[in-house]
């Protein structure tokens, strides 16, 4: 998945010969949903809906992300310590963290 937003016609080149063609795109996914739904924020508005979710089928299971991944796990301890600082919760800064450029992520 790409880390920037974009919609870019697609275009290889075989034996020096650069190829495209106008109707196939290399496109990130707010840009895709945003053409798909006619809404230039869906992608952000899936992405916002997902930690609600998370969390409650972390709950209904019973599930604990620590012990799931274990307490040495350094790279989710400094993303829930960036989380508390940005004051966000763990998943909505890995969102900020995967998707900086996205449509919608910069709110």
């Amino acid at each position: 998945m790409s880390k920037h937003s974009t919609d870019e016609v697609w275009s290889v080149t075989i034996n020096e010969m650069k190829q495209q063609h106008p109707r196939i795109h290399r496109i990130s996914a707010d840009r895709f949903y945003a053409l798909a739904t006619g809404k230039e924020d869906a992608f952000w508005e899936l992405v916002e809906a997902l930690p609600v979710d998370i969390r409650d089928f972390l709950e209904t299971n019973k599930m604990d992300l620590v012990k799931e991944t274990g307490n040495d796990n350094s790279a989710y301890q400094e993303i829930c310590q960036a989380a508390q600082k940005d004051g966000h919760d763990v998943i909505s800064q890995i969102y900020q963290i995967a998707f900086p450029e996205y449509m919608g992520f910069k709110k």
